[in-house]
C-alpha cells in the first residue's frame, strides 16, 4: 500500500529543499550538476525541475555559475555564516568588550547574512567623548558602513553579484561607485590594506575582515572613535589588536 501524504505537506517545497540537498552534496566534490541527472537522481520530470531551479535560482539559493550546471546558491553560504555566527560570538565578544574597554572606543561584530549586514555584539567605548555606534537596522547600510564594504571585499563574486542586483551599485553612498569597473576597484584596495576606513561626520571608522581556517568570510569587526584621536600611531595599535582577534577567529 502506497504511504499515505500528509495532507499538510506541501510537495513543491519538499521537491526543492531535496534538489538543495542533493546539490550540497555534490557541492563537496562538483562544481555543479545538470538538469538530465538531477532529474534521474531526484526521480523527477526535466521540465517540472527546472521550474523549481528556476525559482529557486531568483531567490538566491540555486545558481548556475557557468550558465550550465547547478549549484547552490549565494543565500546557502550566507546560512552557513549564520550557523557559524553563535560561535563567532561567544569566542570574540570577550576580546571586544577588552578592546572597547581598553582603547575607551567603541567596537562592533558583525556578519553577513542574505545580503544584509548582522550585529552579533556591540560595545559602547568608555571615553569621554565616544562614537555612538551605526544601528544594526541602519537603513543605508547595503554600502555606507565600513563593516559591510569590508565583508563586500571578502564575498565570492557570485555573492557579490547577488548583493549588487539587490541593492544597485553605491553611488552617493561610496565614492560615487556606479560600475562594476569602480566597484571592483575598491574592494581590490580594501583587501591589498586587509581595512576599510572611512571619516564620516568628523568621525573615523575602520573595520577588519574576519577570515575561517580556509580564508572565508565569517564577518567583521568594526571600531569607531572621533576623528581627532585617529593619528598614525594609535592607528597601528588598534591594527595590532584586530590583528589578535582576527587570529581568534581563524581557529573556527
Amino acid at each position: 500500500m502506497p504511504e499515505k501524504k500528509d495532507s499538510g505537506t506541501v510537495q513543491s517545497v519538499l521537491k526543492c529543499l531535496s534538489a538543495l540537498d542533493y546539490l550540497i552534496e555534490q557541492s563537496f566534490d562538483r562544481p555543479g550538476a545538470g538538469l538530465t541527472e538531477m532529474a534521474a537522481a531526484l526521480d523527477l520530470r526535466p521540465t517540472n525541475l527546472r521550474n523549481l531551479l528556476k525559482t529557486m535560482e531568483q531567490a538566491g539559493y540555486v545558481s548556475r555559475p557557468d550558465g550550465r550546471l547547478y549549484a547552490p546558491g549565494p543565500h546557502c553560504r550566507g546560512m552557513i555564516r549564520a550557523v557559524a555566527s553563535r560561535t563567532l560570538r561567544e569566542l570574540l565578544e570577550p576580546e571586544i568588550v577588552r578592546l572597547a574597554g581598553e582603547t575607551g572606543e567603541s567596537a562592533v561584530l558583525t556578519t553577513m547574512v542574505n545580503g544584509r549586514r548582522r550585529v552579533l555584539c556591540r560595545c559602547q567605548g568608555s571615553s569621554e567623548v565616544v562614537v555612538a555606534l551605526p544601528a544594526s537596522d541602519e537603513p543605508d547600510d547595503a554600502w555606507s558602513l565600513v563593516t559591510t564594504r569590508v565583508m563586500l571585499a571578502y564575498l565570492p563574486e557570485e555573492e557579490l553579484q547577488h548583493h549588487v542586483a539587490r541593492h544597485g551599485f553605491p553611488g552617493v553612498r561610496w565614492d560615487d561607485i556606479a560600475d562594476w569597473g569602480a566597484l571592483h576597484a575598491a574592494l581590490d584596495r580594501i583587501r591589498a590594506a586587509e581595512a576599510a576606513e572611512d571619516f564620516p561626520r568628523d568621525t573615523y571608522a575602520v573595520a577588519y575582515p574576519l577570515l575561517d581556517a580556509e580564508g572565508r568570510l565569517l564577518g567583521a569587526l568594526g571600531i569607531h572613535l572621533p576623528r581627532y584621536r585617529a593619528g598614525a600611531e594609535f592607528k597601528r595599535d588598534l591594527r595590532r589588536r584586530a590583528g589578535s582577534i582576527r587570529a581568534l577567529a581563524a581557529r573556527i
